[in-house]
């Protein structure tokens, strides 16, 4: 069955996955957000807006109106009337307010600390002022709405004066030339054109005269409305500026922001695999063992494991190669781990081939002794090397390095490894091989199994070194079932109360040590070995 490595990680979980990775980075810089806006609002001085609402009416003079339509509900233009009362010449009527009223605030000041508004469909203007006191913020904008009104009644005011004196000049005139055209009509002869003529001069300027004073009694009797204060300011209880919600809203968002970014900077310098997915995508294997960072080691991963392989390998498969991605102590633990697994079921032997990481042989408490190296220097028998676990129930034998470990690589270039290997078929079903991490002794023992394992510690092994395995495997024509991902793990020491007594066979258990002395979990109840649960080292990162 052909494997298919995986597509793109969608966004959603390549974000969820950068959080989990850089949690510190982004929660530093929350807080750090946080605190700073927290400073903001304890260090910025407050302020205090009051507002004051004004409803405009018509003056009852002649003024600059807007059509009355479906969008432009009143006839007055709010929008101009707005500007008005945000004006130099509203600014400077109250500030003279003010200070009669025992507040020294310059036009200027003043005028930059207002704000006027107009409510959607209203004839309201919404006069807010702004102060470092809640009592000066009221009165501002009770002056600029006084001073407001009363600026619109003056300019209506003189436009009306004026209005009346261009009126009444205008009667005059009309009067004056009436009284010429009175006084010469007796002198002209009835009947004649003349007289006719004046006649019609005398009609037009008596209603001329009549129309004018009409329109100046009306102009005489407005009455000028520019509107009223239809909510008056009141000091505000609270500040308006600055605002802890907003303050710290923003602090968090802009810090979460800057955490996300710093942290997607420091992922992408960061070469190191971090999941499976990058382990499929770099190997083009499948992963058969998958364990999160933080997530205890148990027998049930491994357990999964030893049947997932199993049912990839051929029936007559029995030498399973071990090896590591980059050098480390996964590949032990996952050695021993899937040999312990085996051996619930199956005549299994573990060899320890990687002298430099004993980590797998360690977990299992098997003493230390001769082993491989021994046998292939022919400095002992096979059968005096193997040793059990001390867990009850188990069918798994364990060849340590050894002692000569400094001749092992290059024994096990000679013919004595492939007759080990021989003779271990005929007495096991399942022969699982721990191999040193890119080196000429992988190829050399792949070319004698049925099939490898690549071991990742994501957090460890760099992306441009994990590919960096298959090569010494392929080129050795070994099938490579898949591979396991875990943690970072963490040297396990051997057991010092773990001895091999010379007066007896090396295939005898140890006494148990006291639980404090235990580098090993206790064996389940069931008899199945339990790994150490606490072996992950920290993530470099």
């Amino acid at each position: 069955m052909t494997f298919t490595p995986p597509a793109a990680e969608p966004p959603a979980n390549a974000c969820a996955a950068l959080l989990r990775r850089r949690w510190p980075t982004v929660l530093a810089l929350v807080l750090l957000g946080t605190g700073v806006a927290g400073a903001g609002l304890l260090a910025l001085p407050p302020a205090y807006t009051a507002a004051a609402q004004v409803l405009v009416l018509s003056t009852g003079v002649q003024e600059n109106n807007n059509l009355v339509t479906a969008r432009q509900r009143e006839p007055l233009n709010l929008d101009t009337e707005a500007q008005v009362a945000g004006s130099a010449v509203v600014a400077s009527r109250a500030a003279e307010l003010l200070r009669a009223r025992r507040h020294e605030v310059s036009p200027t000041d003043l005028r930059e600390s207002l704000a006027v508004s107009v409510p959607p469909n209203s004839a309201i203007l919404l006069i807010e002022h702004t102060a470092r006191r809640p009592g000066l913020a009221a009165a501002g904008a009770q002056a600029v709405a006084e001073a407001y009104l009363a600026n619109r009644a003056h300019i209506a005011r003189a436009s009306v004066d004026a209005q009346i004196r261009a009126l009444r000049q205008s009667i005059a005139e009309a009067g004056a030339r009436l009284g010429r055209v009175t006084v010469a009509l007796p002198r002209a002869k009835r009947g004649t054109a003349r007289h006719v003529r004046l006649a019609q001069q005398r009609r037009l300027l008596t209603r001329q005269a009549d129309a004018l004073g009409a329109k100046l009694d009306g102009l005489t009797a407005v009455s000028i409305t520019p509107g009223h204060v239809i909510s008056p300011a009141r000091p505000p209880v609270r500040p308006s500026f600055p605002n802890p919600p907003l303050f710290i809203g923003s602090g968090l968002i802009l810090g979460l922001l800057a955490g996300l970014g710093l942290a997607a900077l420091r992922d992408r310098g960061d070469t190191r695999v971090r999941s499976a997915r990058d382990v499929e995508r770099l190997l083009g294997v499948p992963v058969l063992l998958a364990i999160e960072r933080g997530r205890p080691l148990s027998a049930a991963p491994f357990q999964e494991l030893a049947r997932a392989l199993t049912d990839r390998m051929d029936p007559g498969d029995q030498v399973v190669l071990v090896t590591t991605a980059a050098p480390g102590h996964g590949g032990g633990v996952v050695a021993a781990s899937l040999a312990a697994a085996l051996g619930e079921a199956h005549d299994t032997v573990l060899i320890c081939a990687d002298p430099a990481a004993p980590t797998g042989v360690n977990l299992l408490r098997v003493p230390e002794g001769p082993g491989l190296a021994e046998i292939l220097t022919r400095h002992s028998p096979a059968a005096e090397t193997e040793r059990r676990p001390p867990t009850p129930s188990t069918r798994l034998r364990v060849i340590t390095a050894g002692l000569r470990t400094g001749e092992l690589p290059a024994a096990i270039g000679t013919p004595e490894f492939p007759g080990l290997l021989e003779r271990l078929r005929e007495t096991a079903r399942y022969v699982v091989v721990q191999a040193p991490a890119l080196s000429h002794s992988v190829q050399t023992l792949a070319r004698h199994a049925d099939g490898a394992l690549i071991v990742v510690e994501a957090g460890a092994c760099d992306r441009a070194e994990a590919p960096r395995a298959l090569p010494h495997l392929t080129r050795s024509g070994v099938r490579v079932h898949g591979a396991a991902v875990l943690p970072v793990q963490a040297a396990v020491a051997a057991d010092p109360s773990v001895r091999l007594r010379p007066d007896s066979p090396p295939a005898a258990e140890p006494a148990s040590p006291g639980p404090e002395s235990r580098p090993a979990a206790e064996p389940a109840s069931s008899g199945a070995w339990e790994p150490q649960p606490a072996n992950a080292r920290p993530d470099p990162s």
